[in-house]
């Protein structure tokens, strides 16, 4: 029994360290410690081994993980919740010491689950919370399976300047827009590679469909894409290469421009459209693909504000007449399918075989 309950505690360690948890120095070799921070919350992850040679002080446990919840408080944080792991063979006393439900107003709430490792199970107290940010799914699937697969995202620079390349060229466009007679003019939109269905599908001119990426319709306009490539741009280059970059960037640009071309062919009228919108909504999807793989936020920008970003700017995009919607959700679904096997690539496994990126 305790070799079993040794190989699970190993895998339960391998399992947060590849969650990219934070391992805080303990000095036992039988405790590992792991802290996550998350939705204006620290998730401490405690996790014993334990043995019928190995006796657990209760009280003198619970005070240490006070005192430690304690030191994550001062970090500006709304609560610290301790999620106690026990694994191995414990006295049936600690089980019944943490069947008791938390107080989950307080600022520390502490919740403790037990490893079955006879019957490869995870054993959650009657009383206790039954479910934290999904974990209790990835450890049932990794008990029954002995193996899970996770995505090794990290950041591979601080920054590759890929982000900031864009933008000027977006600038220098604009600027050359102006010397020339002025961005607001459909005239010089055209000369510089805006979209116009009706002249496009007389010309044949679909470069048009890239070039549109990069022309500007006023300052504004201008201002708010570049704003918007900022924020998202500037995190996701750190944790991809400069080559995949361009490639999301350009790639979803263009599918944003088909969706635009698309939706104007069908039903017109033939404006003109440009922008670089379509490509920012894709990095935006890129972004929401990396950091849901990655289970934690970019930068201070995880999942949920991705998406509170991406519906609000589609309702502003239906209630706004001058603002491309179908350019907006192209870009999104575009991002998301070129990042989504890019993310793929980087896949591992926690237990099983040795881990390879396959």
């Amino acid at each position: 029994m305790s070799e079993e309950s040794l190989k699970d505690y190993q895998l339960l360690k391998d399992y947060f360290e590849a969650k990219n948890y934070q391992q805080i120095a303990t000095d036992s070799k039988e405790h590992a410690l792991y802290s996550l921070y998350q939705k204006s919350s620290y998730y401490i992850v405690s996790i014993l081994h334990g043995t019928k040679a190995n006796k657990l002080d209760i009280n003198r446990y619970a005070f240490y993980m006070q005192n430690l919840s304690s030191q994550f408080q001062q970090f500006h944080t709304d609560r610290v919740i301790i999620l106690n792991l026990f694994v191995g063979e414990w006295e049936p006393q600690i089980y019944a010491y943490y069947n008791k439900m938390p107080n989950i107003e307080a600022t520390t709430i502490e919740v403790a689950w037990f490893i079955d490792s006879l019957q490869r199970k995870l054993v959650i107290p009657e009383h206790q919370l039954n479910s934290i940010m999904g974990i209790e799914k990835d450890l049932r699937i990794l008990l029954k399976e002995k193996k899970q697969n996770y995505y090794a995202i990290e950041k591979e620079t601080e920054a590759h300047y890929t982000t900031l390349a864009i933008g000027i060229i977006n600038v220098i466009v604009w600027i050359f827009m102006e010397i020339n007679g002025g961005s607001t003019d459909p005239n010089v939109l055209m000369r510089f590679g805006a979209i116009q269905v009706d002249f496009i599908v007389r010309t044949q001119q679909y470069w048009r469909l890239l070039s549109a990426m990069f022309v500007h319709i006023g300052i504004m306009h201008l201002f708010f894409n570049m704003f918007g490539l900022y924020i998202f741009g500037s995190r996701l280059e750190k944790y991809i290469s400069a080559k995949q970059f361009l490639m999301i960037y350009l790639g979803a640009g263009i599918v944003g421009s088909i969706f635009s071309f698309a939706y104007h062919y069908f039903t017109g009228p033939y404006i003109i459209a440009a922008g670089a919108s379509g490509a920012i909504y894709g990095i935006i999807g890129a972004a929401l693909v990396l950091s849901r793989a990655m289970n934690k936020s970019m930068d201070g920008i995880n999942h949920y504000i991705i998406w509170l970003f991406f519906i609000y700017g589609i309702v502003y995009s239906v209630i706004s007449p001058n603002v491309d919607l179908y350019a907006h959700v192209g870009g999104f679904i575009g991002g998301i399918c070129i990042s989504v096997p890019i993310v793929r690539r980087r896949r591992k496994e926690i237990g099983g075989s040795k881990d390879e990126t396959r």
